[in-house]
C-alpha cells in the first residue's frame, strides 16, 4: 500500500472518534491533574509516566464516546446525516462497537495503574457517556447536563490521580472547576440540539448568550490575576463572535447550520476554559502547556479540513 493511499483508509477511522478534538479531552485530564496537585502542595512533583498515563486513559474514553454516539445513532444517521462513517458504510456497526470496547477497556486499565480512584472514576465518565448516547441526549435540560459531566468527571480523572475520593469532597477549588468546565459544555450542548431545527435567531441568541457567564465566573475567581483576565476577555470575545455570526446568519444559508458552526467554535474554545482554570490558581506554566494543546487542535482541524476527501 502506498503512502497516498493510507489517509484515505484511516479516514472513516479518525472521523469516527473526532480526532480533531481530542486534545480538549487531554486537556481537561491534565487540568484536573495540574489542579489537584496545587491545592495539595504536590505542584513540584509532577509526574511524567502517571501524565501519559491520563492521556491515554482520557483519549480512550474520549474516542469511546465518540464512536458509541455514531453507533447509537447509526440508524438515524442514515437518514439525516449519511455523511458520518458508520452511516455511509465507511465503518461497519459491529466494527465499531467492537473499537469502542476495545477503547473502554483501554481507558479502565490505564486509569487503574494510576490508582483505584482513577479507575472508579474512568468506569462512572464510561457509563455516564453511554447513558447520554444511549437515549439521555434526547432528554431536554437533563441531557446537556450529562454531556457536560462527562467533561467534569474527566477533570476528576485527572484529580484522582492525585487525591482520594474523600479528600476531593473536601477540595472546593477541584469541585467549582469541574462544575464551570460542565456548565459550559452543557451550554454548548444545548446549542447542538438547535443543529436539526430550522434556524431562528431569536432561539439561538437565547440559548447561546448564557454561555458569557463562563467566561464572567473565570474572570472574578478569588485569585484575579492580569493573565486569567486576559484568557477570560479572549474567551468571551470569541463565544461573542460566534454568537454575532449565528444570530446574523442568513435562515437559508447554503453553509453550515448556524448552530452548529458555534458548537464546532464552542468546542474549540474548551480549551480556554481549562486555561482559566489553570490560572485562576495562578498555575502559569501548566496553563502554557494547555495553550500549546490549544495550538495543536488548531494546526490539526486545518490540517483535518484542507485534507478532506
Amino acid at each position: 500500500m502506498s503512502e497516498r493511499d493510507r489517509p484515505s483508509r484511516l479516514w472513516p477511522l479518525l472521523e469516527l472518534v473526532r480526532i480533531q478534538l481530542t486534545p480538549t479531552a487531554v486537556a481537561d485530564s491534565f487540568t484536573g491533574y495540574c489542579l489537584a496537585s496545587a491545592v495539595v502542595g504536590r505542584d513540584d512533583k509532577t509526574s511524567v509516566p502517571t501524565l501519559l498515563l491520563l492521556a491515554l486513559s482520557s483519549v480512550a474514553a474520549y474516542w469511546s464516546g465518540m464512536i458509541s454516539n455514531d453507533w447509537f445513532d447509526r440508524e438515524k444517521d442514515v437518514a439525516g446525516r449519511k455523511n458520518r462513517p458508520i452511516a455511509r458504510g465507511s465503518v461497519t456497526p459491529t466494527s465499531a462497537a467492537i473499537l469502542c470496547i476495545i477503547l473502554s477497556i483501554i481507558s479502565v486499565v490505564t486509569a487503574l495503574i494510576i490508582s483505584t480512584f482513577a479507575g472508579l472514576t474512568a468506569v462512572t465518565l464510561l457509563s455516564v457517556a453511554n447513558l447520554y448516547n444511549g437515549g439521555g441526549k434526547r432528554v431536554p435540560i437533563a441531557g446537556n447536563l450529562l454531556m457536560g459531566i462527562c467533561r467534569t468527571l474527566n477533570l476528576f480523572l485527572g484529580a484522582a490521580a492525585v487525591l482520594h475520593p474523600s479528600s476531593l469532597l473536601e477540595r472546593p477549588e477541584i469541585l467549582v472547576a469541574g462544575a464551570i468546565l460542565g456548565l459550559y459544555v452543557a451550554g454548548v450542548t444545548a446549542a447542538s440540539v438547535l443543529e436539526d431545527r430550522p434556524h431562528v435567531p431569536g432561539v439561538f441568541l437565547a440559548t447561546t448568550a448564557p454561555l458569557i457567564l463562563v467566561p464572567l465566573t473565570l474572570a472574578l475567581l478569588p485569585t484575579r490575576n492580569v493573565w486569567a483576565v486576559l484568557n477570560s476577555v479572549a474567551l468571551g470575545v470569541l463565544l461573542v463572535k460566534a454568537m454575532a455570526r449565528g444570530y446574523l446568519k442568513p435562515r437559508a444559508s447554503p453553509s453550515l447550520h448556524p448552530a452548529e458552526e458555534f458548537v464546532r467554535a464552542g468546542l474549540s474554545n474548551l480549551l480556554l476554559v481549562d486555561a482559566g482554570i489553570l490560572l485562576s490558581k495562578e498555575l502559569l506554566a501548566p496553563a502554557i502547556s494547555v495553550y500549546g494543546l490549544m495550538i495543536l487542535a488548531w494546526l490539526w482541524r486545518r490540517r483535518w479540513l484542507q485534507s478532506q476527501p
